[in-house]
This record gives C-alpha cells, sequence and structure tokens, in this order.
C-alpha cells in the first residue's frame, strides 16, 4: 500500500512555500528515478546528491533543479530505510520537498537553502 500525504507548510521559511509529499511501500517498484516523470512531461533536470547536516551526522537527499518552460523548481528526494540493509520488503519512505523559484525566491541556490531549512527541522525533531 501507497500512501501519500502531500501539504504546503510555513516555519523558519517565512512566507515561502514549500511542498511536502511522503510515500511509504514494502515495494521496489513504487520508487523510480525522478528523471522518468519529469522527462516523460517534457521538464529539463539537473540531478546532483546533496548532504544536509542535521545536529547528529547528516542524510543524503537527491537535488534535482526542473524547469519547463517559465516554470522553474527545486526538488529534494529524501530516501529513507528502517536499517543499513535498505531492503524494499522492510519498507522504504520517500520524503519529498519542493520549492517552486518565482517571486521572492530568485534562485536555485536560495530555493535549496529554504528547503534544507525546511528539512532540518523536519529531521531535527524531537532531537535534543
Amino acid at each position: 500500500m501507497i500512501a501519500v500525504y502531500p501539504a504546503a507548510l510555513r516555519g523558519r521559511c517565512g512566507a515561502y512555500r514549500v511542498a511536502q509529499r511522503v510515500i511509504g511501500s514494502h515495494k521496489s517498484k513504487s520508487f523510480h528515478p525522478p528523471q522518468i516523470c519529469y522527462s516523460a512531461d517534457n521538464w529539463r533536470t539537473e540531478v546532483r546528491s546533496t548532504a544536509l547536516a542535521l545536529k547528529q551526522g547528516e542524510v543524503n537527499a537527491l537535488q534535482v533543479e526542473a524547469t519547463k518552460g517559465d516554470e522553474h523548481h527545486l526538488v529534494l528526494y529524501f530516501y529513507l530505510w528502517p536499517d543499513a540493509t535498505r531492503d524494499p520488503a522492510a519498507g522504504t519512505v520517500l520524503f519529498k520537498l519542493t520549492v517552486p523559484i518565482y517571486g521572492a525566491v530568485e534562485n536555485a541556490a536560495q530555493a535549496l537553502t529554504l528547503a534544507q531549512d525546511f528539512a532540518q527541522q523536519v529531521f531535527s525533531a524531537g532531537t535534543p
């Protein structure tokens, strides 16, 4: 079963919009490289890996900058497993953050900062 919970949230990110999506599954076929969907809808993408520093350690994310016409956004994909074996049968969670780049968010660097700030709040919740 796949559960999808979208939300537009605000935090220290101020009035900027950060869209959040969480998807969980016990089947590996539920997940695929994001470029597949973007390419199918004629988006251009730049993909890289980025590390997010936390209070205790770090978490890695797949960073995607996507452009289609005048639309441009930055997306961070965090793939989370219950242990180091990364066995899909044990469950996988995809945590995705999207920051549209327009208006007050002038460039990808600013969007990345907003997404990282939001993610740090989420991953650090409950951590002393």
